[in-house]
């Protein structure tokens, strides 16, 4: 019951603030979070003084905070493709037409959305989940036992909920994207989503380079929002593959914080934490500088659904 990952459910033509406001797995959140003792309100994050644009200070890491946000779009379309076309409101925007989706999957038995794309101009293959949204999804998300995975990796082990969504798509996923990576030799591979979505992108990240070791250096893995996935010997899996691996946590965002008390899980890669000034790095689970600083009263469930690029 630790995991509260969700998204509130949003649609092109629908108020994001009635969004969040009614749908009832927010409402689930809440109660959750309360029933932890974390979440709230944001005055620890509120009082730092904003940096607008214009204001003659430098933003801390700018062309991270671009690169962030940009494949948050990628990461956001998934909540909004209904089909192959790549048709929704953040498909409109300038930057991400000309995107073709090669394969859209909907599973209603293990909740998982999402789509396998390329981008000529960007000249970037996307794997792209859908994060938390139905209450199939939040079946995966509360399964936090922890199951050996990958095989080859001895003492590594991984979310048992996140790694049954995932190993469902493995069979489709890794040999379509290998086949489009030697189609497009060129390209950058990205592996991306929010929340649930970016946990099994993880996942996809890791046994992609494991099956496909030649496609590791064109690797990159951009996350939103996700919990705490596996152990050490996990997460360490992750970060020697050498690729950007970036967690981004959105200020106070409660879900980064999950699962809570339970020491067997760790952090994989880098935090990309994002704030009113920029966007700080911390390499490691607990660096001591980034949102691990952050009071528990401070986190809270507005921020997990308000990632730059995806609202």
């Amino acid at each position: 019951m630790a995991l509260c990952l969700a998204r509130p459910g949003s649609h092109p033509h629908i108020d994001v603030s009635i969004a969040k406001r009614d749908n009832p797995l927010t409402s689930l959140l809440s109660v959750l979070s309360g029933a932890l003792g974390v979440g709230g309100n944001n005055s620890e994050l509120d009082s730092e003084t904003p940096n607008p644009q214009g204001s003659g200070r430098p933003r801390a890491n700018a062309a991270l905070e671009r690169t962030l946000t940009h494949y948050a779009g990628y990461a956001e379309a998934t909540y909004e493709l209904t089909g192959k076309p790549w048709s929704c409101q953040t498909c409109q925007k300038p930057e991400f037409q000309g995107t073709i989706v090669d394969v859209y999957w909907e599973n209603a038995i293990n909740g998982s959305t999402g789509y396998i794309a390329h981008n000529p101009k960007e000249k970037l293959i996307v794997i792209s989940f859908r994060g938390s949204k139905e209450l199939s999804d939040w079946r995966d998300s509360l399964n936090i036992d922890l199951v050996p995975w990958p095989a080859s990796i001895p003492g590594s082990q991984v979310m048992a909920g996140v790694h049954e969504g995932y190993a469902s798509l493995e069979p489709r996923i890794i040999p379509y994207v290998a086949s489009l990576a030697e189609r497009y030799p060129d390209y950058a591979i990205l592996a991306t989503g929010h929340s649930l979505g970016g946990a099994r992108a993880s996942l996809c990240a890791l046994d992609l380079s494991i099956q496909h070791p030649q496609l590791v250096s064109r690797l990159r893995l951009y996350t939103y929002g996700i919990p705490k996935l596996g152990n050490s010997e996990f997460a360490n899996a992750i970060s020697r593959l050498g690729i950007p691996a970036y967690r981004a946590v959105n200020r106070g965002d409660l879900a980064p914080h999950l699962p809570i008390g339970l020491s067997d899980y760790v952090h994989f890669g880098t935090e990309a934490w994002i704030r009113d000034s920029g966007v700080t790095v911390c390499n490691g689970p607990t660096s001591g500088q980034c949102s691990d600083t952050l009071p528990p009263l401070s986190l809270n469930l507005v921020d997990h659904s308000s990632y730059p690029g995806m609202v």
